[in-house]
């Protein structure tokens, strides 16, 4: 083998290998975005069920506000005036359902 031939396969080498790097520096960004793309609309698909259940337990946290405060007005009512005996029971059948709801 003569040394021009060992110096143009060493050469060819070269270039390719630079061709190479140059083709993996243009394509890397393209794949890299791909990927936080790919990664971001997974986590934003997990945020979003998480988003659902909290917003499920507000809701549910909600009702029971409006009980308590319909009992604490149901009591002062009577407190006050002795009667409402009927609408005391209606909110403790109410106050019953919802326990029986959360405990399905």
């Amino acid at each position: 083998m003569s040394w021009e031939l060992i110096a143009g396969v060493a050469g060819a080498i070269v270039l390719i290998g630079n061709a190479g790097a140059v083709i993996y520096k243009w394509i890397r960004p393209a794949i890299m975005v791909k990927q936080t793309v790919e990664e971001l609309e997974r986590r934003t698909v997990n945020d979003y069920e998480a988003l659902k259940e909290m917003k499920k337990a507000i809701e549910r946290s909600d009702q029971v506000n409006q009980l308590h405060l319909n009992v604490m007005l149901k009591m002062l009512n009577h407190m006050i005036d002795g009667n409402g005996k009927e609408d005391m029971k209606k909110t403790r059948d109410d106050i019953q359902n919802m326990l029986a709801g959360i405990e399905k």
